[in-house]
């Protein structure tokens, strides 16, 4: 980081720190990293599991108003898959919900990594992302399912 590069906003510390305490009850599971995405204003967490079989999850958000957290729009990876996600009225509950569902290995990846798709299941349903594949061909392509960032996964709440 340069002395140039903007400092972490408190949205962008707000969504680490969501994603941290989302990844408590696994311990120790995953390197955790707050870094700016070069030549952008794009602070990303990443969340790498030491599991080769869980999926690495990624976010970046962005808001108008960064102090109050209106009309957020969150940038995800997950596994191999990107997907922007906006419109949602509590943001932050939606990406719990959606950490918790990763860090316990309840995805399944379809597609080659550079055209994939993603499928979550979370508490309050299917989040579904990524390249947009018919159903038909979705049956023939390679399918990745993930595991939980820790042996013993604990109840989503």
């Amino acid at each position: 980081m340069s002395d140039r590069d903007p400092a972490p906003g408190p949205l962008d510390q707000a969504v680490h720190d969501l994603l941290v305490d989302a990844l408590r009850p696994y311990g120790a599971a995953a390197e955790v990293s707050l870094h700016l995405i070069p030549g952008s204003r794009l602070w990303v967490s990443a969340i790498t599991p030491h599991r080769t079989s869980a999926a690495p999850l990624s976010v970046g958000i962005e808001s108008p108003s960064d102090a109050t957290g209106a009309d957020v729009a969150f940038t995800i990876t997950v596994a191999h898959t990107w997907l922007e996600v906006d419109g949602l009225d509590e943001p932050m509950t939606w990406l719990r919900q959606l950490a918790q569902a990763v860090y316990a290995g309840q995805l399944q990846e379809t597609g080659f990594t550079s055209a994939s798709a993603v499928r979550i299941h979370t508490v309050a349903g299917l989040v579904e992302g990524g390249a947009w594949q018919l159903p038909l061909v979705r049956r023939w392509l390679p399918r990745r399912r993930f595991t939980t960032y820790a042996p013993a996964s604990p109840p989503l709440r």
